[in-house]
């Protein structure tokens, strides 16, 4: 038998991380595991490597996941599939989306699972209640060049999201009365401080009135993440430009709710007092 069909102790290692069962104890691991997922020669080795970050389930694994989404091995390439489907983060749509071209029908298959995975179900439709404001989300885009889709995606799940939970203000109904808001990522950027890499995020808000969708209010917010310089990975850029993006939204948000809050109907203040 030749040396190369021995498994390496690389091998050992993934086999006795899996067998252990313990996530909390191999949390450490996940950049072995991951250079493991990307590298290594062996599509064995790659697919336990993709198996055991599914059992540990760190986020911190899904840049190589979305790496190893073009693997050569199609098993390989299904398998990351669907634990980024079951890591549950919605930045994986976008490689998900785009694996559904896939030219196996295995892979084809764990990715529409993922997809499902990570679309969050409905919201139950109900009639708007009196003394709310009704807001639509409109449209939504990007003003940076090369700006990633998902990040434009993201833009729309928070909007919806921050304005889904504001007092005051509900989405359900289509009335010919409230509020649109159309909103943009107006910057993107990336920069070196000292030791530290830091990516800045800027987006902008735009409210018309229904139903002439004229334009009664503009605002903005920003936000900056970021991280050590030392050990920074490329694959790692996305994820820190959809958390400055979250904290710009937020920043927005803040400045939306003074406005909305003005436009409220006298009845739901004292439906409050009640």
């Amino acid at each position: 038998m030749s040396a190369g069909r021995f498994p390496t102790r690389l091998q050992f290692a993934l086999v006795a991380a899996l067998l252990c069962g313990a996530p909390s104890a191999h949390a450490d691991r996940i950049d072995d595991l991951s250079r493991a997922l990307t590298r290594d020669p062996s599509w064995r080795v790659r697919l336990q490597a993709a198996v055991v970050l599914g059992k540990l389930g760190d986020r911190r694994a899904e840049p190589a996941l979305v790496e190893a989404l073009r693997d050569s091995n199609e098993t390989v390439r299904g398998l990351s599939a669907q634990v980024l489907g079951d890591l549950g983060d919605l930045r994986a749509r976008g490689p998900l989306e785009r694996a559904r071209r896939d030219g196996s029908s295995f892979v084809r298959d764990k990715v529409r699972v993922a997809l499902a995975r990570l679309c969050p179900p409905a919201p139950p439709i109900a009639r708007p209640q009196p003394g709310l404001v009704h807001v639509e989300v409109g449209g939504i885009g990007a003003k940076v060049r090369h700006t990633p889709p998902e990040l434009t995606a993201k833009l729309r799940v928070l909007l919806t999201r921050d304005l889904a939970h504001t007092p005051g203000v509900t989405l359900d109904g289509a009335p010919m009365s409230g509020f649109v808001i159309d909103s943009a990522i107006t910057n993107l950027a990336r920069r070196t401080d000292g030791p530290y890499i830091e990516i800045s995020c800027e987006v902008s808000l735009v409210v018309g009135r229904l139903p002439s969708k004229a334009m009664v209010m503009m605002t903005s917010g920003g936000a900056t993440v970021q991280t050590a310089r030392v050990g920074f990975r490329p694959s790692q850029e996305l994820m820190m430009q959809a958390d400055a993006l979250e904290g710009a939204v937020t920043s927005a948000h803040e400045n939306l709710v003074a406005f909305l809050r003005s436009q409220q109907p006298p009845t739901a203040g004292r439906n409050a007092r009640r």
